[in-house]
Parts: C-alpha cells; structure tokens; sequence
C-alpha cells in the first residue's frame, strides 16, 4: 500500500551510485517541480540509513523514490526488501511511490518490477521531463504543480 498525498509530492529521494545521474535527475526535478525538496544518495546503504531514521519519526519520510537497480554492495532490490520490511515494522505498510530509474537492459529486472507491488512505476535512465509528466498522470492524478516544459 502506498502512502495517500492529496496534495502535492513535497519530498523526493534519488538512490544512485552516479553522481552525474542524480545531478541531472535533481536538477530537473527542481527545475519542474519547484516545491519539491529533493535529497540524492550515492548509495543505498546511506538511504537506508536515512529510511530508518524517517520511518522511526526521526525524520521524513519521502513521498517518491527514484531507485537505481544496479549499485555495488547494496542493490536496488536489497534496497526495496529493506524498505518492505520497515515499513512493517513502522507504517503499518505504507510506502512511499518507488520508480525505478534504471540503464538496466536486462529483461528480468523490468518483469520483477512490473510484477512487484512496492515499484509503482518503471523508466530507464535519464530521468526525462516526460517521465515526470506520466508519474504525475499515473501516480498522482495530476496534482503535482508541474511548471511548463518551457520554462528552462
């Protein structure tokens, strides 16, 4: 179950090992969606950290994700069971939207999200103004104030 916002995502979380991805994908995220305050790890074992810290009222819990698959030590699926798992503990299952933002080629990865009830939406790398634009169609219903694409 993901957690209801009737209003607008205000929180966005970028997991990735790249820091030139998650500076792109920031950029155009604050750029679009102006309200938004984004936070980018460089490694699913920092957001996890964060995520405990959140889920346990120590800080805030996200509205969106923006998840990398592929990431040495702790993966993007590591990152997704420990997510499931405090949620459970802390939310009584309630989650933020997870994407996943992903250069994946590999077939199994898009079936395993595309089947997976916590990844709620899936797109390859870079994150582009159109993916925002379907994440707000599908995800939000088009609440989130999105700036008009010629505005930069």
């Amino acid at each position: 179950m993901h957690a209801t916002n009737h209003y607008a995502t205000k929180e966005v979380w970028l997991i990735d090992d790249d820091e030139a991805i998650n500076f792109i994908s920031k950029r155009l995220l604050t750029e679009t969606l102006p309200e938004v305050q984004v936070n980018a790890f460089n490694s699913a074992q920092e957001a996890c950290l964060y995520l405990e810290k959140a889920m346990s009222g120590l800080g805030n819990l996200p509205d969106l994700i923006f998840l990398d698959i592929n990431m040495p030590m702790l993966n993007g699926w590591d990152f997704v069971d420990h997510l499931n798992k405090l949620a459970l503990q802390y939310t009584n299952g309630e989650l933020p939207h997870l994407v996943m933002l992903t250069a994946s080629m590999n077939a199994e990865d898009h079936e395993r999200a595309s089947n997976h009830d916590t990844v709620s939406y899936y797109c390859r790398k870079p994150l582009k103004r159109e993916h925002l634009e379907e994440i707000n169609h599908f995800l939000y219903k088009g609440t989130l104030d999105m700036k008009p694409s010629n505005a930069y």
